[in-house]
């Protein structure tokens, strides 16, 4: 982990997709170059671009379908399964089609990926990486 230049870490402040970026880049000794292109239009000049880089490269995050990444904007609760769950290669969990939570419908875009994060489970997994839950 770390802080900022004026020597804190900021323990109560919420964390910007672009920090969770630099975090799992790091974690996972991935190094980014300015020479790669982008795949976002919001990053050129920003500070985690290569951070941000490396890991659309490995597939293991994605931006917005706008083509943004929305680097400043804080991650949400969705957004950090979605990666820590691509990032351990787990999930999204198929096969199951009750709610845990009941905030988090069966038609929501990542009912999959937070059913996989919320469940003790059971899953088979296929010869194209797809989980399946058993029980």
């Amino acid at each position: 982990m770390n802080g900022y230049a004026d020597g804190t870490f900021r323990p109560e402040q919420p964390i910007t997709r672009a920090e969770m970026a630099a975090i799992l880049a790091s974690w996972k000794q991935l190094k980014g170059t300015q020479t790669a292109a982008s795949p976002y239009t919001d990053i050129e000049k920003h500070w985690a671009r290569d951070s941000i880089v490396a890991l659309a490269d490995a597939g293991w995050i994605t931006g917005y379908n706008d083509s943004s990444f929305q680097p400043n904007q804080y991650i949400t609760r969705v957004e950090t399964v979605t990666f820590l769950n691509t990032i351990l290669k787990r999930g999204p969990l198929e096969g199951t089609t009750q709610a845990t939570w009941k905030d988090v419908p069966v038609d929501y875009w990542a009912f999959k990926n937070i059913e996989e994060a919320s469940r003790t489970h059971t899953s088979t997994i296929d010869s194209e990486d797809t989980e399946t839950f058993v029980n």
